[in-house]
């Protein structure tokens, strides 16, 4: 597959995944859903891993590694944007998420010593701005509500916590482990964790057997998990995390169409411009000279 391909599909899946997750909301406490998700996921890379005969043996000291992907980009991101969007639409959740251009790139050089900008640092506040500017207005309307700021910072932390997954696998496949099989290990260890914490916390293990929640665990099981996740590790082993970041420039147009079509959000001027703001300051920080 080359990298054209790649772009497009991780764009048209993630970008329908936010909307995707609405219909995931409600019944199910999120965590539950995540568990359900992604151990499903799991037995379909084991089954796959299996009928490609892929050996799953990775040396013992690759795992702590393994562990921190999984907990980060499998496990505690996705729970913050299952409760982002409880209180905030799928669309402004996805723009947040772009901010991951600028975690990576910054994450990419204190920890993996790869090389950092200046049009980096002008980009990221460019970015963060037109976050404000499209989050603004509907904190100043909900008055500042309690529901308003926990969607706010979870939505902000989800990509916080991405970002540092995306360092692990950039780390993973710096260091030539393959794709589908780190992709199973720390998917698994992020089941693990999220199952740990659901009964720890003593989350109730029901189910919405509603044709909405099962088909869209269906697609966010295959497409958005499995496919989606191959993809864009793929593509990070191929041109490393700060390049790979490019599809979420891309990602937040199809979640805010979804949002506009389906969740009845209203475009504003300064919605508009905040939108501007955050895809020039990711251009900006990605551009090369």
């Amino acid at each position: 597959m080359n990298n054209l391909f790649l772009y497009i599909a991780v764009v048209l899946i993630w970008g329908s995944t936010f909307f995707g997750i609405t219909f995931q909301l409600g019944v199910v406490d999120p965590l539950i859903s995540l568990v359900y998700r992604f151990a499903l996921a799991v037995l379909l890379l084991l089954a796959w891993c299996r009928y490609k005969n892929l050996s799953l043996r990775i040396e013992r000291h690759h795992h702590p590694y393994l562990f921190y992907q999984g907990s980060c980009l499998f496990a505690i991101n996705y729970w913050f944007v299952y409760l982002a969007e409880e209180h905030i639409t799928s669309g402004i959740v996805a723009v947040m998420f772009t901010t991951i251009i600028f975690l990576n790139i910054i994450n990419g050089r204190l920890l993996l010593k790869r090389p950092f900008e200046l049009r980096v640092l002008i980009g990221a506040i460019v970015g963060f701005l037109g976050v404000a500017l499209i989050y603004y207005p509907e904190i100043e309307q909900s008055q500042w509500s309690r529901s308003a700021i926990i969607g706010l910072l979870f939505g902000i932390g989800a990509p916080v916590v991405a970002s540092l997954g995306n360092i692990a696998a950039a780390r993973n496949g710096q260091q030539g482990l393959p794709v589908v099989q780190t992709n199973t290990w720390s998917m698994a260890y992020g089941t693990v964790l999220m199952l740990l914490a659901a009964l720890v916390m003593g989350k109730p293990f029901t189910m919405e057997w509603t044709f909405p929640y099962l088909a869209s665990m269906g697609f966010l099981v295959v497409f958005g998990t499995v496919i989606a996740f191959c993809c864009y590790l793929l593509l990070i082993q191929r041109i490393g995390p700060e390049r790979a970041a490019y599809s979420a420039l891309l990602i937040p147009l199809v979640a805010l169409g979804l949002s506009t079509l389906f969740e009845g959000y209203q475009w504003t001027a300064t919605a508009f411009l905040g939108v501007v703001m955050i895809l020039g300051g990711n251009y900006f920080a990605l551009k090369k000279t």
